[in-house]
Formats: structure tokens, C-alpha cells, sequence
């Protein structure tokens, strides 16, 4: 019976991907009203088009912007754009596996196992949208690469610098993802000589027009595109640069085993391989790429004494790794008991994260702390509603704060001190909101000076909660009969 169910997911993995990505969107739309933090921050930035917004590149923005205009500003929207990629990412997987190994069950194989990689299955569908796109740019930009090795046509040249051009608009180490694959496929002499011929140069030239626009607002704003990324890259340093670098490396080689630790635990239990260890090119090319990638991050740590790196930041670079390891052991045919173990234990593994996600919203008061997902945001409005505001500018706190507001305020403009370049333009009415400080000193006392205004504070409980409660102040604004608006 498990032979037969995993010859049966392994044939049609297609279409089990596309109900499970399907069962991903109705199951957030059913149990979540609210927005965690990176989508709340996506529900301000597709206020407004700009070359660029902050420390992160801006292709998921305008990504979200068309399907804000298609679907409508809300969960609906954000949530297909997430999946769809997240969808297209085991996609290619599942295609480059075809390429690379010439069996669709080994390359059915690799792409549900990205069930069992933590990062992809759990942390992907929580809170993560840049890396979701970069992992989707590498695998497509992968898939692309082999089909060239493989004889293709002299315009795949061109798409791969489009897909280099959207990896870099997605997330800033998609560069180390293409120069690594690069050096991975100039290391090999029948890839070589496939690859280093003139058309190259279209690549390169696709690619660095594409990225141009981004990359002058960058050269504009170096603070506000990097800052906050070195913040992160350097927590935690010490005095001495022999102590970051060590910090740095030993964090480098946790990150790498925590993410592809419980796939190969799995596959070193269960999967026994008939062949000895292939190191074919194409073995030698996925091999090469990933450590390649790998130390060119150390040489990123010994550059800039980072001291942090997140499993999350792996994500373009250690997806291929399932697909590497079934190159190097490849699976029986026909299929065999232990084998087919590994997609049951995949698929079963995505469904019970399926349920746990959405259930941790449910059993909020057995945790130290409530969740994002338990915040009143809706009661909140509906407060604010009752209190006379309807629509308006709205000045909140943080981006958390705001893109909910916007949620429940879709006609309204919010901006946050945390997103310092948003345009806007003062209205009637004003809302400011907050938890911890005032954010009204975004506006100019003199344009404060026309407004009155009245002061709130309430306490809400968290959703599905017996313990917690949320405190909130808010403050709504009239604009005194006589007075123009000004804007930024």
C-alpha cells in the first residue's frame, strides 16, 4: 500500500502540488483575518510605485501591487501571489530534476522533498515573501541553466538574464546564487564551452539592464538599502575580528544543518540506492554550485565580521539539495518499499504543518505570548469606526500596526515612521495609532495646529485568548473649520 501511494504521488506530482498549494490559500483565508509582519508592510509600500523602498529589493512590491490591483488590497491577494510562487519554486525543482536525471519519479522525488526542508515547508508559509521570490528566481533561473547545457537555443541566453535580473530585484544574495552557478558550470569542460561563448554577454546585458533603475535609487540611498541588513548580518560582534568570523562561521554551519538536517536524517534512514555514488556532470554541477555558495558566504563573513546568518537567507542556495543528493544516490526502480517512504513521510509532513500553523492561533493561552496572528485588528477598527473615523491619513507606530490598519481601512493612507520615504497627503480627518510611543511627529506642528483632536485607549483580548489582551491608544483628528492640507 505505501509503494503504491508514493508511485501514485510521485507520478502525479503536478497535481498533488497544485491542490496542496490550493489547500495553503483556503486554509489561511479561513483562519486568519489579520497580517503578520511582512505582509503588513507589503499593504504600505504598494501605496505608492518607487524604484525602491527600503533594505529589501523592490520586485515582490510591484509583484503585489498588480495583484493588489487585480484582486484587491487584502488577504486574498497576498496570499495567492505567496503560494503561486512557493508553487512555481517546487515546479522548477521538479523540472531541473527532469532535466538533470532523466526519470520523472527521481525528479518527483526531490521536489516533494522540499517538504521535508523546515525553512520551505513551516517558515515559508508564515512570514516570509523576498525569500519565497529568490527561491523561486534560483530554481527557475537552475532549470533555465540546464536547458542551455543541454543544447539549448541562443535565447534561453536572454531568459536567464531575465530570471538573474528578478532574482537580484528579490533579495541582494541572489548575486552570490548566480555567480556561484556560473563558476559551478565553468568548472565542468563540457558546460564550459556551452556557456562561455558570445552570447553570454546577453545575458549579462539583459540582466544589468534590468537591474539598472533599482540599482541607481540604491546608489541614492545606500543608508536605507543597506543598513538594515548589516544590523542583522552583525549582531552580536564582539571587539575582536577573529571572534566575529569564528561567531560567523559556526553560525554558517548550523544554519546549513539545521536546514537540510531533517530531509537527510530521513533519507539516510530509509533510502538504500541499488548504484554506487554517481558524480556525473550534472551531479558535479549541482555539487559544485552549492559549495561554491557556501564559501562564498564564508568569504562574505570574513568581508564584513558577519556574526548572524539566517537558515532563511540559504534558502536560494540549499533548495538544490535534495535534488543533488537523489542525483548522487539515485532511487531503484521499480520503486521500493524504503524509497517510497520518503514522499508519504514528505506529504504527510506538509499536512501536518498544514494544520499546526493555524492551530497554534487556536491554543494561543498555552503559550508564553500571543502570536501575530492573534492580534484584535478587526475589533480594533471596528472600534475606531464606532469612535467616527472612517477614512483618512493614519499614522501608526510600526508597519505591524499600519498594513493592519489598511486592511480594515482600505480607502485610507497610512504611513509609519519605520517606512521614512512613503508619500502622503494630509486629510479631513487624521488617525494616529500606537502601542509603545506617538508617532504624530511625522506631521508638523503647524499642520497639527489645524486639527482637534480627541485621545483614546482601549484594551481588547487577542483573538481565540482567555489570557492576553491587547492595549492600544488612539487619537482621531478633525480638521478646524478654515484650515488648508499640506502634504509630504
Amino acid at each position: 500500500m505505501v509503494i503504491r501511494f508514493g508511485r501514485s504521488l510521485l507520478d502525479h506530482v503536478v497535481l498533488f502540488l497544485c491542490g496542496y498549494f490550493c489547500l495553503q490559500v483556503l486554509v489561511r483565508l479561513l483562519t486568519t483575518p489579520g497580517l503578520v509582519i511582512d505582509e503588513s508592510e507589503q499593504m504600505l509600500l504598494t501605496q505608492s510605485f518607487a524604484l525602491g523602498y527600503n533594505a529589501q529589493p523592490p520586485l515582490y512590491t510591484w509583484m503585489q501591487m498588480l495583484f493588489f490591483h487585480i484582486f484587491g488590497p487584502g488577504i486574498l491577494a497576498l496570499t495567492l501571489l505567496k503560494n503561486l510562487l512557493l508553487g512555481l519554486a517546487y515546479l522548477f525543482t521538479y523540472l531541473a530534476g527532469c532535466r538533470l536525471t532523466d526519470n520523472r519519479r527521481t525528479a518527483a522525488l526531490a521536489a516533494l522533498s522540499l517538504l521535508l526542508l523546515p525553512q520551505i515547508v513551516g517558515e515559508a508559509q508564515v512570514d516570509q515573501i523576498h525569500s519565497v521570490l529568490v527561491t523561486t528566481a534560483a530554481a527557475t533561473t537552475l532549470y533555465l541553466l540546464i536547458r542551455l547545457l543541454q543544447g539549448g537555443t541562443t535565447a534561453l541566453f536572454l531568459w536567464i538574464g531575465v530570471t538573474v535580473a528578478a532574482g537580484i530585484l528579490a533579495k541582494y544574495n541572489f548575486l552570490l546564487m548566480a555567480v556561484a552557478l556560473l563558476l559551478s558550470s565553468c568548472l565542468i569542460p563540457e558546460y564550459r564551452r556551452i556557456l562561455l561563448r558570445p552570447p553570454l554577454v546577453l545575458t549579462v546585458l539583459t540582466a544589468v539592464l534590468l537591474v539598472a533603475p533599482h540599482a541607481f535609487w540604491v546608489l541614492s540611498h545606500p543608508d536605507l538599502a543597506s543598513a538594515e541588513t548589516l544590523e542583522r548580518m552583525q549582531l552580536h560582534q564582539s571587539s575582536g575580528y577573529l571572534a566575529n568570523v569564528w561567531r560567523g562561521t559556526i553560525d554558517l554551519l548550523v544554519a546549513t544543518l539545521a536546514f537540510v538536517g531533517p530531509f537527510l536524517g530521513v533519507c539516510l534512514l530509509v533510502h538504500r540506492s541499488p548504484q554506487p555514488f554517481q558524480l556525473n556532470p550534472q551531479a558535479r554541477l549541482l555539487g559544485g554550485f552549492i559549495a561554491l555558495s557556501l564559501l562564498l558566504i564564508f568569504l562574505v563573513i570574513l568581508a564584513t565580521e558577519t556574526t548572524q546568518i539566517k537558515q532563511r537567507w540559504l534558502q536560494p542556495f540549499l533548495f538544490a539539495f535534495p535534488l543533488l543528493f537523489f542525483l548522487v544516490r539515485p532511487a531503484a526502480e521499480p520503486l521500493q518499499l524504503r524509497t517510497a517512504l520518503i514522499p508519504t513521510l514528505a506529504t504527510a509532513t506538509g499536512l501536518i504543518v498544514t494544520a499546526v500553523i493555524p492551530l497554534r492561533i487556536y491554543l494561543v493561552d498555552t503559550f508564553d505570548e500571543p502570536r501575530r496572528d492573534n492580534y484584535p485588528f478587526r475589533a480594533l477598527a471596528q472600534t475606531i469606526n464606532a469612535d467616527g473615523f472612517a477614512e483618512g491619513l493614519i499614522i501608526t507606530e510600526d508597519k505591524f500596526i499600519g498594513g493592519n490598519m489598511r486592511l480594515f481601512f482600505p480607502d485610507a493612507t497610512v504611513i509609519t515612521p519605520s517606512l521614512p520615504l512613503q508619500p502622503y497627503q494630509l486629510t479631513p480627518q487624521l488617525l494616529v495609532v500606537w502601542q509603545h510611543f506617538d508617532p504624530v511627529t511625522m506631521i508638523d506642528q503647524e499642520n497639527l495646529d489645524a486639527y482637534r483632536c480627541r485621545s483614546y485607549r482601549v484594551e481588547l483580548p487577542f483573538r481565540h485568548s482567555q489570557t492576553f489582551s491587547y492595549q492600544v491608544r488612539y487619537r482621531i483628528c478633525r480638521q478646524k473649520e478654515g484650515s488648508g492640507t499640506d502634504g509630504n
